[in-house]
């Protein structure tokens, strides 16, 4: 047989050439994002030999597989990860060849070419996801149901057995695909029924009228759905007895309609079963049905039984394999009925496909479970998460406008063209044909399934920008189909002629022109307004336009009257499709290959910024030069673990330290990477060793379309400032003239919608490495040694009270904790705004304390407090509490009986005057100190509250404050004082003179939480808190370290922001653990 080439055919060729340079090209160059990463890295352990367990969390096994065999055979890169997907996207548009006769030859190379220039379809083609590959299960789906219902031969139901179970196998969207797909021909099946007469009349009438319950139940069940019943029902419980009311409405609907529905199935097929098996849409039903209803289990376990299908216990497993079993005989019984032989043979190559790949090649027979349960249970589940919590109008008003215009423009053409036909047939007599051998007309199915996707996806829970290809997908072959029919009428021969181009040439400049004076009148810079240069320049454009449009307009009429105006029209169209055929194909290259890594796009939804890959390549880099190869170690957490596990698959030295990081995990690593949740525990630990370089790590599109209004719609439309502001987001995604009008920055460095990232380098290292350092001169300094790693211990807690409430003896956030004379211990339960009292191994006695703000509660001032972060009790019984946001110090008995109160709001010289205090302590003579930490300084009371004198004030000189938070006085009155902005302690004496500092490590960042505090021992050492390094340090009294322990979790020798301490006078230590809202104490 010879292959003769016909224009056609050159087209096709054309076609499929660009589309494989469009989806290959620069493949490798964006950086894989963080939904990538966990399908690129799972796809690499299972081509390592490691095998892969399936998940519902990452959809289907097949891709997989795909990836697998494709970094088997060409190694693994962001590259080859994209592969199966541009393959797949390629094939996508080869496989319109085979709609020719459906979609006709001319609509078949149109939707080829919109599916090519695609820029919702070429992107997923060029990214680890499903969606390409759905897209080519999905055309052979609709292939061999076309084929099938004008042939009727088997192997098209073997073929759509088959491409269902690949689909099933890459992603839950098939169950979407199904229920659009056998609802359309259950409706088929229903007309060809209702048209044709029944041998018993009655029973035709039992027919409809079921028909018509069922349709109204399903009306209500919708309608109570949409209003947010569905998504409690999901979500297990309901709350109020109305809500559990609706909940049972929705249910009793939704039954209702099932079982009308199945009472016509019944009638039907008892009263016409030898008749319905004739029918094409009956053969596709009962496949698709059979195949697909065992995995509908976990709707009758959810709704039904009440019970969670993700539950694979064995007592889980006991619920649902009942009803699993009743489906699959219920599906068994019914294809043995339909036709034996043709459904074990579908039923076949559909379990065979779907077995195998959901047990990973016969290795994981969980995959089983997760697949024919977890597959739509996940789904459910997520519907009522809405990841994303993107509004209703997402795709209509903006996935579908900003890129996908074209499509839709054809949907909405194909529509119009429909109807424009059926109201110049609608006198004609009704068609009768075979119920057999139906004509499987494209549009109608077409233009159902357009409506039904777009429906189903504007109201499932989860809108996400890659959805948009299976709304794009019926677009584009609706658009092919009406295109079709269109270009069947249009004389090509008048294009080709003088008069054909002179055409073009106006109608195009009649755009332009009449574009321009448009924008004149709408834009930012309207014509006619003024006398400045712009505003006669834009009025002199208005004019030229409008001359500009005059001319070609009456010229085009007088062609128009040589050609005739059908004709004109047919130019008109073809210029106009031309021109947005032409704004497509910009929109597409500009999102694939020109901000592909910028987030100033739609078209994804958390995306890699570029600043990955800067730091890949910064840790190659560094790796090789300092160890001829991959085998530096690397820190990473649970921030960043996304894409950077697959980023650093080749590193044998990495090291994964989540989101606990410990001074093991940084001990002898050069470089970590973590993110922004994590940077206060990491910099704590890592101190000032460490270079830090700082970049985005991924970023989100921008959202203030987010809660749009009437009014909101109506401002954007009739300011033209926005007007101008949204034209220049749509057109050329600048954001410049937005983020004025609205005081934003959408700069890429300052892009609003991120997460942050920071990169930490070893000094030590970086000094070496001169171009990435400090310099060469650097080279000849020894590194100063770590003088706390010497005295580094492991201690653990020998009482530990406390749980987060706000129940006796429960905390949430504490601060403080003192030791009274008595032996009983007093805690500054911060954020329950109480003191509460115990024994010293940690028996509940008493509490005391509420909350209330001093402006607010001027007539219960005495013992009410705002979030008290310290307290200390004097050698005669008395309680001091710092009572910072009131701003004032408290005295109380410690039965917690109010006293005395002084102190104010104010940052003025007098010490009453007092600014957010943090600690209080009592001196040998009984002095109270207060640590005046937002006015910097330490103010000196009497006990009765008067005041005495002032210590220190703001700076950075010796002598001078920056946030001082914990105090501790000695018995020979000196004062020493936690500076902590300026991470060290400082000393002075009786009078209040500077008298020497030591640094402390830790104390740098300027968090809310990083608040230290101080105690001294009962052998003159210096004991502090470290809070976000998660340890105790302790020194002599002249700052030499002494010991070390802590590291951060949540055990006995760990902690989550230790903050206030307290030693015992038995060499013991009261420590309070605030982020694990408990008081520990550590034995001698």
């Amino acid at each position: 047989m010879s292959f003769r080439v016909n224009l056609e055919k050159a087209a096709w060729i054309l076609v499929l050439v660009l589309a494989v340079l469009a989806r290959f090209y620069s493949l490798g160059e964006r950086v894989i994002s963080h939904d990538e990463s966990l399908h690129t890295y799972y796809s690499w352990e299972l081509s390592e030999g490691r095998g892969f367990q399936h998940s519902p969390l990452m959809h289907g096994p097949f891709q997989f597989h795909a990836l697998a065999l494709s970094f088997f055979l060409l190694d693994d890169s962001d590259f080859t990860a994209r592969v199966p997907s541009a393959l797949f996207g390629v094939a996508a548009v080869g496989l319109l060849w085979c709609l020719r006769d459906w979609l006709g030859r001319r609509g078949a190379l149109v939707c080829a070419v919109l599916m090519t220039i695609s820029p919702v379809l070429l992107y997923y083609s060029r990214y680890v996801r499903n969606e390409a590959l759905v897209v080519v299960w999905v055309l052979i789906m609709v292939l061999s149901m076309v084929r099938y219902y004008g042939e009727r031969k088997a192997q098209w139901l073997y073929i759509l057995a088959g491409a269902m179970a690949f689909n099933h196998a890459t992603k839950e969207t098939a169950f979407i695909y199904d229920a659009i797909f056998m609802v359309y021909f259950a409706l088929l099946f229903v007309r060809e029924n209702l048209q044709e007469p029944w041998e018993t009349p009655v029973l035709k009438r039992v027919f409809g009228l079921t028909l018509l319950a069922a349709a109204l139940a399903a009306g209500v069940a919708t309608v109570l759905s949409m209003g947010g019943v569905g998504t409690e029902v999901m979500a297990e419980e309901s709350t109020a007895g109305g809500s559990e009311r609706v909940v049972t409405r929705f249910m009793i609907a939704a039954v209702a309609s099932i079982i009308f529905a199945l009472l016509a199935a019944l009638v039907v097929l008892c009263a016409r079963w030898h008749v319905v098996r004739r029918y094409v849409s009956f053969d596709i039903l009962v496949v698709m049905g059979t195949l697909v209803l065992p995995q509908l289990v976990a709707l009758p376990v959810r709704l039904i039984l009440n019970a969670d299908p993700l539950d694979y216990s064995a007592v889980g497993m006991w619920r649902t394999g009942p009803v699993l079993a009743i489906l699959l005989l219920i599906s068994l019984g019914s294809g043995l009925v339909w036709d034996w032989k043709k459904w074990l043979l579908c039923a076949g190559i559909f379990y065979a496909i779907y077995v195998f790949f959901f047990t990973t090649m016969f290795s994981n027979g969980h995959g089983l479970v997760t697949g024919v349960v977890g597959s739509l249970g996940y789904w459910i589940v997520q519907q009522g998460v809405e990841r994303g919590g993107q509004p209703w109008y997402y795709y209509t008003l903006v996935q579908i406008p900003v890129y996908e215009y074209l499509p839709a423009i054809g949907a909405l053409l194909a529509g119009w063209w429909v109807l424009l036909r059926a109201r110049n047939t609608s006198g004609n007599q009704k068609r009768v044909v075979q119920a057999n051998h139906r004509e499987f007309r494209a549009i109608p199915f077409l233009g159902y399934w357009v409506v039904a996707a777009l429906v189903v996806y504007t109201f499932a829970g989860e809108k996400m920008p890659w959805l948009t290809v299976h709304i794009a997908l019926p677009m584009i072959l609706a658009s092919g189909w009406v295109f079709d029919k269109w270009f069947q009428r249009v004389d090509w021969t008048v294009l080709r002629s003088a008069r054909g181009v002179t055409a073009v040439v106006l109608i195009m400049l009649s755009a332009i022109s009449g574009f321009k004076l448009i924008w004149s009148l709408a834009g930012n810079n309207m014509a006619f307004r003024g006398t400045t240069l712009d505003e006669l320049e834009a009025s002199m454009g208005f004019m030229s336009a409008f001359v500009v449009l005059l001319g070609s307009l009456v010229w085009l009429f007088t062609l128009a009257r040589k050609i005739g105006r059908e004709k004109i029209g047919h130019v008109c169209g073809v210029v106009v499709l031309g021109m947005l055929g032409l704004f497509t194909l910009r929109t597409s290259i500009a999102a694939n290959y020109v901000r592909y890594d910028s987030q100033t796009e739609f078209i994804n939804y958390a995306s890699g910024a570029p600043g990955i890959r800067v730091v890949m390549d910064q840790v190659e880099e560094i790796s090789r030069r300092a160890t001829d190869g991959l085998a530096i170690r690397v820190a990473y957490d649970d921030d960043v673990s996304w894409p950077f596990t697959w980023y650093l698959r080749d590193y044998p030295n990495q090291i994964f330290f989540g989101g606990e990081p410990t001074r093991d995990s940084f001990r002898g690593t050069p470089i970590v990477i973590a993110g922004n949740n994590n940077w206060s525990k990491v910099e704590a630990m890592l101190g000032n060793r460490y270079h830090s370089f700082e970049y985005i790590r991924m970023w989100w599109p921008m959202q203030d379309y987010f809660h749009l209004t009437l009014e909101r719609v109506k401002e954007n439309l009739l300011d033209p400032a926005r007007r101008t502001a949204l034209w220049d987001i749509w057109f050329r995604r600048d954001y410049t003239g937005y983020g004025e009008i609205h005081g934003m920055d959408f700069t890429a460095s300052n892009w609003p919608v991120v997460d942050r990232m920071r990169f930490y380098v070893d000094k030590d290292l970086g000094a070496q490495l001169w171009n990435l350092g400090v310099g060469p001169t650097a080279l000849s300094v020894p590194a100063e040694p770590d003088p706390y790693q010497l005295v580094t211990r492991t201690r653990a807690a020998v009482w530990v009270w406390g749980s987060p409430g706000g129940g006796p003896g429960e905390f949430n956030r504490p601060r403080d904790v003192a030791v009274g004379p008595d032996g009983f211990i007093y805690v500054a339960d911060t954020f329950n705004h109480r003191i509460q009292k115990f024994d010293r191994e940690g028996n509940y006695l008493l509490e005391w304390g509420s909350f209330g703000i001093v402006e607010r509660d001027e007539d219960g001032e005495f013992g009410m407090l705002n979030e008290p972060w310290g307290l200390t009790v004097s050698d005669d019984g008395f309680v001091y509490v710092a009572d910072t946001w009131n701003h004032r110090v408290q005295k109380f008995t410690v039965e917690g009986e109010p006293k005395l109160v002084w102190g104010q709001f104010g940052d003025k010289m007098e010490l009453e005057n007092m600014w957010g205090p943090r600690d209080v302590a009592v001196g040998p003579l009984g002095q109270v100190y207060v640590a005046d930490t937002g006015n910097k300084r330490v103010s000196v009371f009497s006990a009765e509250g008067a005041p005495v004198r002032q210590i220190a004030s703001g700076g950075v000189l010796d002598g001078e404050l920056d946030e001082p938070v914990g105090l501790a006085v000695s018995d020979d009155g000196n004062l020493f004082v936690a500076d902590a902005w300026n991470g060290r302690v400082q000393v002075f004496d009786t009078g209040g003179a500077y008298m020497r500092q030591w640094s402390s490590p830790g104390w740098y960042g300027q968090s809310l939480d990083n608040k230290p505090y101080l105690t001294l021992d009962d052998a003159g050492r210096v004991i502090a808190s470290d809070p976000e390094g998660y340890r105790i340090l302790v020194w002599d009294g002249i700052g030499t370290p002494v010991e070390v322990w802590g590291e951060y979790g949540s055990d006995v020798s760990a902690f989550d922001l230790p903050t206030g301490i307290a030693a015992d006078g038995q060499g013991g230590l009261y420590v309070i653990d605030s982020g694990n809202n408990r008081v520990m104490y550590f034995a001698r």
